[in-house]
């Protein structure tokens, strides 16, 4: 039996077998590997346009030099921002100290990873096989996502690890052992040091885990503590860590506070609630309808922010106090809390702006932030940060300026106008995320609810703690385009079981 066992082996034949598992084995499973080919081939071909249109990087975005220096300096002096982008920035100029473009080359390889990724958590609920090409498509072939993989901006590992998340966790359900929770969750608290809005993203998961990953409340608990484990893993040594150089404790960033406030500030009116101690000065004579719109002018513009008058000296969170940042974060708490129904109206009209950036419908006085045209037409292209970071940064990595094809940019910018999930589109994407959750019982139904709370977490968490703006609008493609799909499965079952009543009727 051994010897029989290890001439199999030396002859390959295990190997045969799992090659051969592979193999589509249906009509559809040939269109679906075709399908997730032909999209991922068109994707590379799209992003090495990229690479030639432009070297090494856009740089007109100041988040990117800000990342940058953090990368190249101090991890922890910024404490508006997560550490994990600048390490793995660090880290990458370790591996290329002056070329820049094999790192955004790495990025590039990151979103055609999600899309794949993507694909196979649907192909993993069952259903037609070309299923998840819908989601992949959006990922792969989505011109903004190549835009923002183009410059040293946190999307393209965030939605990485993001989509990582969502496979091993579609792999999860249902599974005997908890490897694959635990991978999830570890994907997610990796996450979490990227981009703070992956944090909700883990309290998904974990109820997720805990009472719909298996039929067994056994396997569920052990699959939920996996996966615990495993954040924490990743998220104890980050709080250790940034508490010593900080002195916060926290998951998020030190002045996180400032976000949420300045989501709430515009409409706050202090004759609704008692103002907690030592923060009165947060309060505005001027009317909510007077306010200023642009809610990135109550973080740093000391001329239209109480805070940053009163915190923030002119600097914002930067010059604030963790004391002060904590009586910022109670005030806002309280506004909520008192408040309600605006705080849900301006969520909701942000999140409205997935389907059309102009808020004229609700003529909301809180506004948006950049809109696709804005931000990746203009703001990517600054003139003067371009500039700031040709002088101070590029000569780092062993550039003294940019190699531009301006014919081949042109074309990628009309792509980017045409290949964007917004306006009906995204309406109809997120109509089908609700059929998503009703499909049969077993693992379509389990991964039809994941992928729908995690699509709508996903969309709803920028709005609810900040503001919707064409980059944040990235992120939850991946989710929300894999909710979809099983969406669109749904409707295409309820469509043939009414069309076969017919058929009996009569």
């Amino acid at each position: 039996m051994m010897r029989r066992a290890k001439r199999t082996l030396l002859s390959g034949g295990h190997n045969r077998r799992a090659i051969a598992s592979l193999r589509p084995r249906t009509r559809g499973e040939l269109v679906a590997a075709l399908g997730i080919v032909t999209v991922l081939v068109a994707g590379a071909v799209m992003r090495l346009l990229f690479l030639l249109a432009w070297r090494p990087a856009f740089f007109g975005f100041p988040d990117s030099l800000s990342y940058v220096g953090l990368a190249l300096e101090k991890l922890w002096v910024d404490p508006t921002r997560e550490v994990g982008y600048p390490l793995f920035l660090r880290e990458m100029h370790a591996l290329f100290p002056t070329h820049l473009t094999w790192v955004i080359a790495l990025q590039h390889l990151f979103g055609l990873a999600s899309a794949l990724l993507v694909f196979l958590a649907v192909r993993r609920a069952g259903g037609p096989p070309w299923l998840g090409l819908l989601p992949a498509a959006f990922i792969a072939l989505n011109g903004a996502e190549m835009f923002l993989e183009h410059t040293a901006l946190t999307e393209s590992l965030f939605i990485f690890l993001l989509s990582l998340a969502l496979y091993f966790a579609a792999s999860a359900a249902g599974a005997r052992m908890p490897v694959w929770a635990a991978l999830a969750g570890l994907a997610l608290g990796t996450a979490d040091t990227v981009r703070v809005v992956a944090l909700p993203l883990i309290v998904v998961l974990v109820v997720w885990l805990l009472l719909w990953s298996s039929d067994m409340w056994r396997r569920r608990l052990i699959a939920t503590c996996a996966a615990v484990v495993a954040m924490l893993c990743v998220l104890v040594p980050y709080v250790i860590v940034q508490h010593k150089h900080t002195g916060y404790w926290g998951v998020a960033t030190p002045a996180g506070a400032w976000n949420l406030y300045s989501r709430v500030a515009p409409f706050a009116d202090c004759h609704k609630f008692t103002p907690p101690p030592g923060t009165s000065v947060l309060c505005e004579a001027t009317p909510p309808s007077q306010r200023t719109t642009a809610i990135e002018q109550y973080t740093f513009d000391p001329a239209l922010s109480p805070a940053d008058r009163a915190f923030g000296n002119g600097a914002g969170p930067f010059w604030a106090s963790q004391e002060s940042d904590k009586k910022i974060a109670a005030w806002s708490r309280a506004v909520i809390l008192h408040q309600p129904l605006e705080y849900l109206k301006t969520v909701f009209e942000s999140v409205f702006a997935y389907v059309a950036t102009e808020n004229i419908v609700f003529g909301s006085h809180n506004e948006i932030g950049y809109n696709y045209q804005g931000f990746y037409h203009q703001v990517l292209f600054e003139p003067q940060q371009q500039e700031v970071a040709r002088q101070t940064r590029l000569d780092l990595y062993g550039a003294n300026g940019y190699k531009i094809n301006h014919g081949l940019l042109n074309v990628l910018l009309e792509y980017e106008t045409v290949s964007r999930v917004h306006g009906v589109l995204a309406a109809v994407l997120m109509l089908l995320t609700f059929f998503a959750p009703f499909l049969p019982r077993g693992r379509p139904r389990q991964l039809g609810l994941l992928f729908f709370l995690m699509a709508w977490i996903a969309l709803i968490t920028p709005a609810a703690s900040h503001t919707w703006d064409a980059r944040a609008a990235i992120p939850p493609i991946g989710p929300l385009g894999a909710a979809a799909a099983l969406g669109l499965w749904q409707v295409g079952r309820l469509s043939r079981r009414y069309r076969h009543k017919r058929r009996l009727a009569t």
